[in-house]
């Protein structure tokens, strides 16, 4: 769902009327109606992401409710820093390890150095291989 989308033009009303009216008088439903039209809102772009807010969603609540309990300043930082280092890293590998994976193999290709030791029979099970390995087309 694109925010310039029909789709979008409907589901957004509507969940700022439940929001608003249906669960103003409390706001642990509304917290919850919140998170679950959030939820919706992510999986109708691509519902196989939906385990990925999924687990950053659970990673950030049981850091927070630790947070809540913990005295020790030392351990709060801990913690802290393992939701910042948890969400950094799943936005860094989902958002940059194709840009620093290609640009890799095109920095050896470069060099004409094989490629073939890169990839593992594992990565070519994936596909990776054929993607990767074909030659870039930006000098030819």
């Amino acid at each position: 769902m694109l925010f310039n989308s029909i789709d979008f033009a409907i589901f957004l009303p509507l969940v700022f009327l439940v929001y608003w009216f249906v669960t103003n008088y409390n706001l642990r439903i509304q917290n919850l109606f919140i998170v679950f039209a959030s939820y919706v809102f992510y999986g109708w772009w691509d519902w196989r992401f939906l385990l990925l807010i999924l687990s950053s969603t659970l990673v950030d609540y049981i850091v927070g409710f630790k947070l809540g309990k913990e005295q020790n300043h030392k351990r709060r930082k801990v913690l802290l820093w393992v939701s910042v280092a948890v969400n950094l890293g799943l936005l860094g590998y989902f958002k940059y390890f194709n840009f620093f994976l290609e640009n890799f193999v095109f920095s050896i290709y470069i060099f004409w150095i094989s490629t073939e030791w890169f990839f593992s029979e594992y990565y070519s099970a994936c596909g990776l291989k054929f993607l990767y390995l074909s030659k870039p087309k930006l000098y030819d």
